[in-house]
């Protein structure tokens, strides 16, 4: 079996097959599995994304140290923004907000800092 390299290719499946599916729409993530570059699965816990529905867009960005994941979604004025933060093999750090404000922790509706350990 391979482990999907998230940061490169777009992945969905089940936990077991690694399939890759082409996707239009996602209603709610139910699972959610974050690899770096090695294959190492990343900690990200069930409450970090579990409360994210009407899911309309996500987006992986490489950065120096780790990757954030951008993910877009709700409708009209429910809308919202959830970007996830990853470095050194965990997440650090998630900021939901409207999405329009100016990506500083001002126009956030929460935020919340990871402590996570092996």
């Amino acid at each position: 079996m391979t482990v999907p390299n998230v940061l490169s290719e777009q992945w969905f499946g089940n936990a077991c097959s690694h399939e890759k599916v082409t996707m239009n729409t996602v209603s709610h993530i139910t699972i959610m599995r974050v690899f770096d570059k090695k294959g190492k699965e990343l900690l990200c816990p069930v409450s970090a994304w579990s409360d994210l529905g009407n899911i309309l867009e996500v987006n992986v960005v490489r950065q120096k140290a780790g990757c954030k994941i951008i993910i877009e979604g709700g409708d009209g004025g429910v809308g919202y923004q959830a970007v996830l933060w990853f470095s050194d093999g965990a997440l650090v750090r998630r900021r939901v907000s409207d999405g329009v404000g100016d990506g500083t922790d001002n126009d956030a509706f929460e935020f919340t800092n990871y402590k996570l350990k092996r």
